[in-house]
């Protein structure tokens, strides 16, 4: 199995695991450290953490059965960016006042979606 279908699908899964645990976490948590009007951000970052964690593990199938490609590689780290950018920003905002970022957040939604247009190159220009 080539080496990054290993990596993406090995992040996704940890990426998985953690987004349960944020879950869980937004849950359970005191209304004193996640306010209620916080809670949409939360999630949404839950929800976003899931769907890439999920599409970082269909990356890591395509890899193995298409074969590597730069366009493979470069969707991969862009959803592993992308995500970080975009789910991490916004679960510091729903955490704390610091706000100076956000702007930022689209950024990260951005690679997200830059991510599936290389994977849908690396799927034409693949042989198989």
């Amino acid at each position: 199995m080539p080496v990054e279908s290993k990596i993406f699908i090995v992040v996704g899964c940890v990426l998985l695991s953690v987004a349960n645990m944020l879950a869980a976490f937004g849950f359970h948590v005191s209304p004193d450290i996640l306010p209620p009007d916080e809670f949409q951000n939360w999630f949404w970052a839950v929800d976003m953490q899931y769907y890439f964690g999920g599409g970082l593990i269909i990356l890591g199938v395509l890899v193995k059965v298409l074969g590597p490609s730069w366009p493979f590689r470069i969707g991969g780290i862009l959803m592993i960016l992308g995500l970080c950018i975009f789910a991490g920003l916004l679960y510091i905002q729903a955490l704390t006042d610091f706000q100076s970022w956000t702007n930022t957040v689209p950024t990260g939604g951005q690679m997200l979606i830059l991510s599936w247009l290389a994977v849908a190159v690396g799927v034409l220009r693949a042989k198989g």
